[in-house]
């Protein structure tokens, strides 16, 4: 069957995919592998935790940096 004018069981170019469809199609097989849905979900979620920490942790020290050099601290950030 071919989907997208492109048969799945041929390699191509990334750039000869859809924009979404490499995604889509990474996504479907990582899932597909997946063997315990709940711990993924769990993981899932403190891999975000822990960009948001991280993101977290950037700004402030973005903010010290600013200080430390006599910038005005951008405290809209």
């Amino acid at each position: 069957m071919l989907v997208h004018g492109i048969d799945p069981h041929t390699a191509v170019e990334v750039e000869a995919l859809q924009p979404g469809l490499l995604r889509k199609r990474l996504d479907e097989t990582i899932e597909g592998l997946v063997d315990d849905v709940r711990q993924w979900n769990i993981e899932a979620r403190m891999e975000e935790a822990e960009r948001e920490l991280l993101r977290s942790l950037q700004g402030t020290v973005k903010k010290i940096v600013r200080r430390a050099a006599g910038e005005p601290a951008a405290e809209d950030e």
